[in-house]
Formats: structure tokens, C-alpha cells, sequence
């Protein structure tokens, strides 16, 4: 296999594993959670601004700081008896890690404790819903960013690791929120989370840590679990092999990326579920952006048949999904947007089940 090929391969799957947590979080999203992490926010700012870190650099101890969160989460779970042991493990192995990155990063380890105390004191993990910190660091990037999956996309065209004939580098002259910083920002942080997501499930598998761990790569094609067998060994072949992290690379570095997308994929132990080509993602993420409108706009239609030079007609879901595509430089039509939303309504609504009896477990 070419290095070309390599790095399509490893990008799409990439994009396919952020877009199954982009669905999580648009699917289980609550008033309650929209309340929680914008106060979560506002103290997150608070803290970059007290240590006055600026530019990735704030990024990185932002996701740091949610990582503690997540472990402090952990820690509140209540595994099964015989798993005990293999709890107190994976929490001690989680936390090793966090204060592993958080020095080798050259954070003060004094301030950055002082700092998550803080914010455990102000918002008490103990006493919330299971739901509010589910998937807290990926869910947080929706929050903060609306949808990942676009942005890392964005990204991996401008870096030429895959083409689309459909997508105008229009964030360039706009003037709105999608700039180059925003995306930069937005890329490194999905690269933060993947990185913890590979070390997380490790620890996962080791444990046999089920209870709030969606398999999504447990599937009934034989020919699709061999190739799942086969993505997990080489996972494992990695584990204990070190690799230059994201916060390490020159994000302007086209071949250091490169080499870097291939092997967080590699350890992702990730197989395409939605899509493993690149011909139908404008789609697939131009049915999210439809979804979301539908979610925020429940009095208008989802698709409008009449001519959009009719001032009179109410704007449609599919046209508010359309401009926001647009927007990132994507172009696609409202009735295509509308079959998809078709497409994927059911994949969707899945997720969404399956999420939430995950969570009904954790709460027993």
C-alpha cells in the first residue's frame, strides 16, 4: 500500500470514529447539559486567563483539565465486585497518565492540581446526573465547536490528505467564526481526544471494563469482524511503542502529520461504520447540520419544495443545514441534504438508545 493510501485510509476512518461521537452528542444533548457546560466554560476561561496561556497552548491545558474531570468521574463508578481490582488499576493508570501529560507538557503539576480541585469543588461530579459528564471531553468539543468532524475534515483537505471536488477553501475570506485559528484550534483539540481515547480504550480492554464502553466495532459481517480483529492486534502490537504526540508536531508540518494521522488510527483499532470512501461525507455531515437545525428549529419544516424566490415561504431545516455547509466551504444541495437526513435518521436514532440504556446502567 502507498503512503497515499495509507493516509486516505487512516483519515476517513478518522473522520468516521469523530462522527459517531458528533451524533452522540447532538443526540443526547439537554437543557441541563447546555447549562452545565456553559458554566463550565466561563470557569474554564477563567482559569487560562489566571495562568495566562494563549493560542494551543490554552487548548492543551483546557483538555487536560477535562481530563481530570473524566477521571474524577471514573472514580465515582461503581464496577461489579469481581471487577474491583482491575478498577483500582484502570483509575491509578488513568491518573499516572494525566499527571504524566500534564509535566511532560511543562505545567506547573502544583497549579494544574489546584486548579482541577477548584473546579471539582465548584461542580460536583458526585451529585449530577451520569449523563452531564458521559464522554465529557468529546462532548465538550461539541459544545465548544459544534460539530468535529467537519473541522478535522477541513483540515485533512487542506493538508491534501484527501480531495473533494465540492469544497471551496471559502473559511479564507469569511468573517464569521471559521477562520484558520478557530480550526486549528478545533484540530488540535480532536487530536488531544483521540489520544486519549486510544490510551482510555487500552486501559478498557485490560480491565474488561464494559459498563459505559460502547463497542461500535462489535458487528455481525464476518468479513467486517476478521478486519476488526485484525485493527485491534495492531493496536496492541503498538500499545507500548511511543509516538510524537500531536502537541509535539509543527501543525505546519504536512509530512510529520501525516505520519502522525496513520498511527493514531492505527491505535484507534477503528473500522468505518458509516462510510469508507470519501464520496459520501459531505452528505453524511450535511445530514448532521440538517438534524441539529430540525433539533433547534421544531416549528419549521425540515425540506420546502417551493422555490426559494418566494419571500412569503417560511425557511426550511434543509436550507438553514445548506448555508451552514456553505459556510465551511461545502456545497450541496437542500433535497440532498433531505434524502440523507432519511438515510441516517434511523442509524441516529439508534445511537441515541443505545447511549442512553448505557447510561441507565451506569445510574443502577
Amino acid at each position: 500500500m502507498s503512503k497515499t493510501e495509507e493516509i486516505q485510509i487512516s483519515a476517513i476512518k478518522i473522520l468516521d470514529y469523530l462522527y459517531f461521537y458528533d451524533i452522540v452528542s447532538m443526540e443526547t444533548f439537554s437543557n441541563e447539559k447546555l447549562e452545565f457546560y456553559r458554566q463550565l466554560s466561563e470557569s474554564l476561561k477563567l482559569i487560562i486567563q489566571k495562568r495566562q496561556y494563549e493560542g494551543l497552548r490554552a487548548e492543551h491545558y483546557k483538555h487536560l483539565l477535562l481530563f481530570g474531570i473524566d477521571l474524577d468521574a471514573s472514580c465515582l463508578e461503581e464496577p461489579l465486585e469481581s471487577l474491583v481490582d482491575g478498577n483500582e488499576s484502570f483509575i491509578r493508570a488513568l491518573n499516572e497518565k494525566l499527571c504524566s501529560q500534564v509535566m511532560t507538557a511543562s505545567f506547573s503539576l502544583d497549579e494544574f492540581e489546584e486548579d482541577l480541585h477548584s473546579l471539582l469543588d465548584d461542580y460536583s461530579i458526585a451529585l449530577m446526573d451520569s449523563t452531564l459528564c458521559y464522554k465529557i471531553i468529546s462532548q465538550f468539543l461539541s459544545y465548544e465547536f459544534d460539530n468535529i468532524t467537519i473541522g478535522v475534515l477541513i483540515k485533512f483537505l487542506d493538508f491534501k490528505f484527501l480531495e473533494l471536488t465540492k469544497y471551496k477553501k471559502a473559511y479564507q475570506n469569511n468573517k464569521g467564526k471559521i477562520t484558520q485559528h478557530f480550526l486549528d484550534k478545533l484540530f488540535f483539540r480532536a487530536m488531544l481526544y483521540l489520544e486519549f481515547e486510544t490510551f482510555k480504550n487500552d486501559l478498557l480492554r485490560e480491565s474488561q471494563k464494559y459498563e459505559k464502553h460502547i463497542d461500535f466495532n462489535n458487528l455481525d459481517d464476518a468479513e467486517r469482524i476478521a478486519s476488526s480483529m485484525l485493527s485491534r492486534s495492531k493496536a496492541r502490537a503498538l500499545k507500548d511503542i511511543d509516538f510524537a504526540k500531536i502537541s509535539e508536531i509543527d501543525l505546519c508540518k504536512t509530512n510529520a502529520l501525516k505520519d502522525y494521522v496513520i498511527n493514531i488510527e492505527s491505535r484507534l483499532a477503528h473500522n468505518a461504520i458509516f462510510s469508507n470512501g470519501i464520496a459520501k461525507w459531505i452528505s453524511l455531515l450535511g445530514a448532521w447540520h440538517l438534524m441539529r437545525a430540525q433539533k433547534i428549529n421544531l416549528d419549521k419544516t425540515v425540506y420546502r419544495q417551493t422555490s426559494v424566490s418566494i419571500h412569503e415561504a417560511e425557511i426550511a431545516c434543509s436550507e438553514i443545514a445548506s448555508k451552514e455547509m456553505f459556510t465551511y466551504g461545502f456545497s450541496t444541495s437542500e433535497r440532498n441534504l433531505r434524502d440523507w437526513h432519511n438515510v441516517v435518521f434511523r442509524a441516529y436514532e439508534s445511537i441515541r438508545i443505545l447511549v442512553n440504556e448505557v447510561n441507565k446502567g451506569a445510574c443502577k
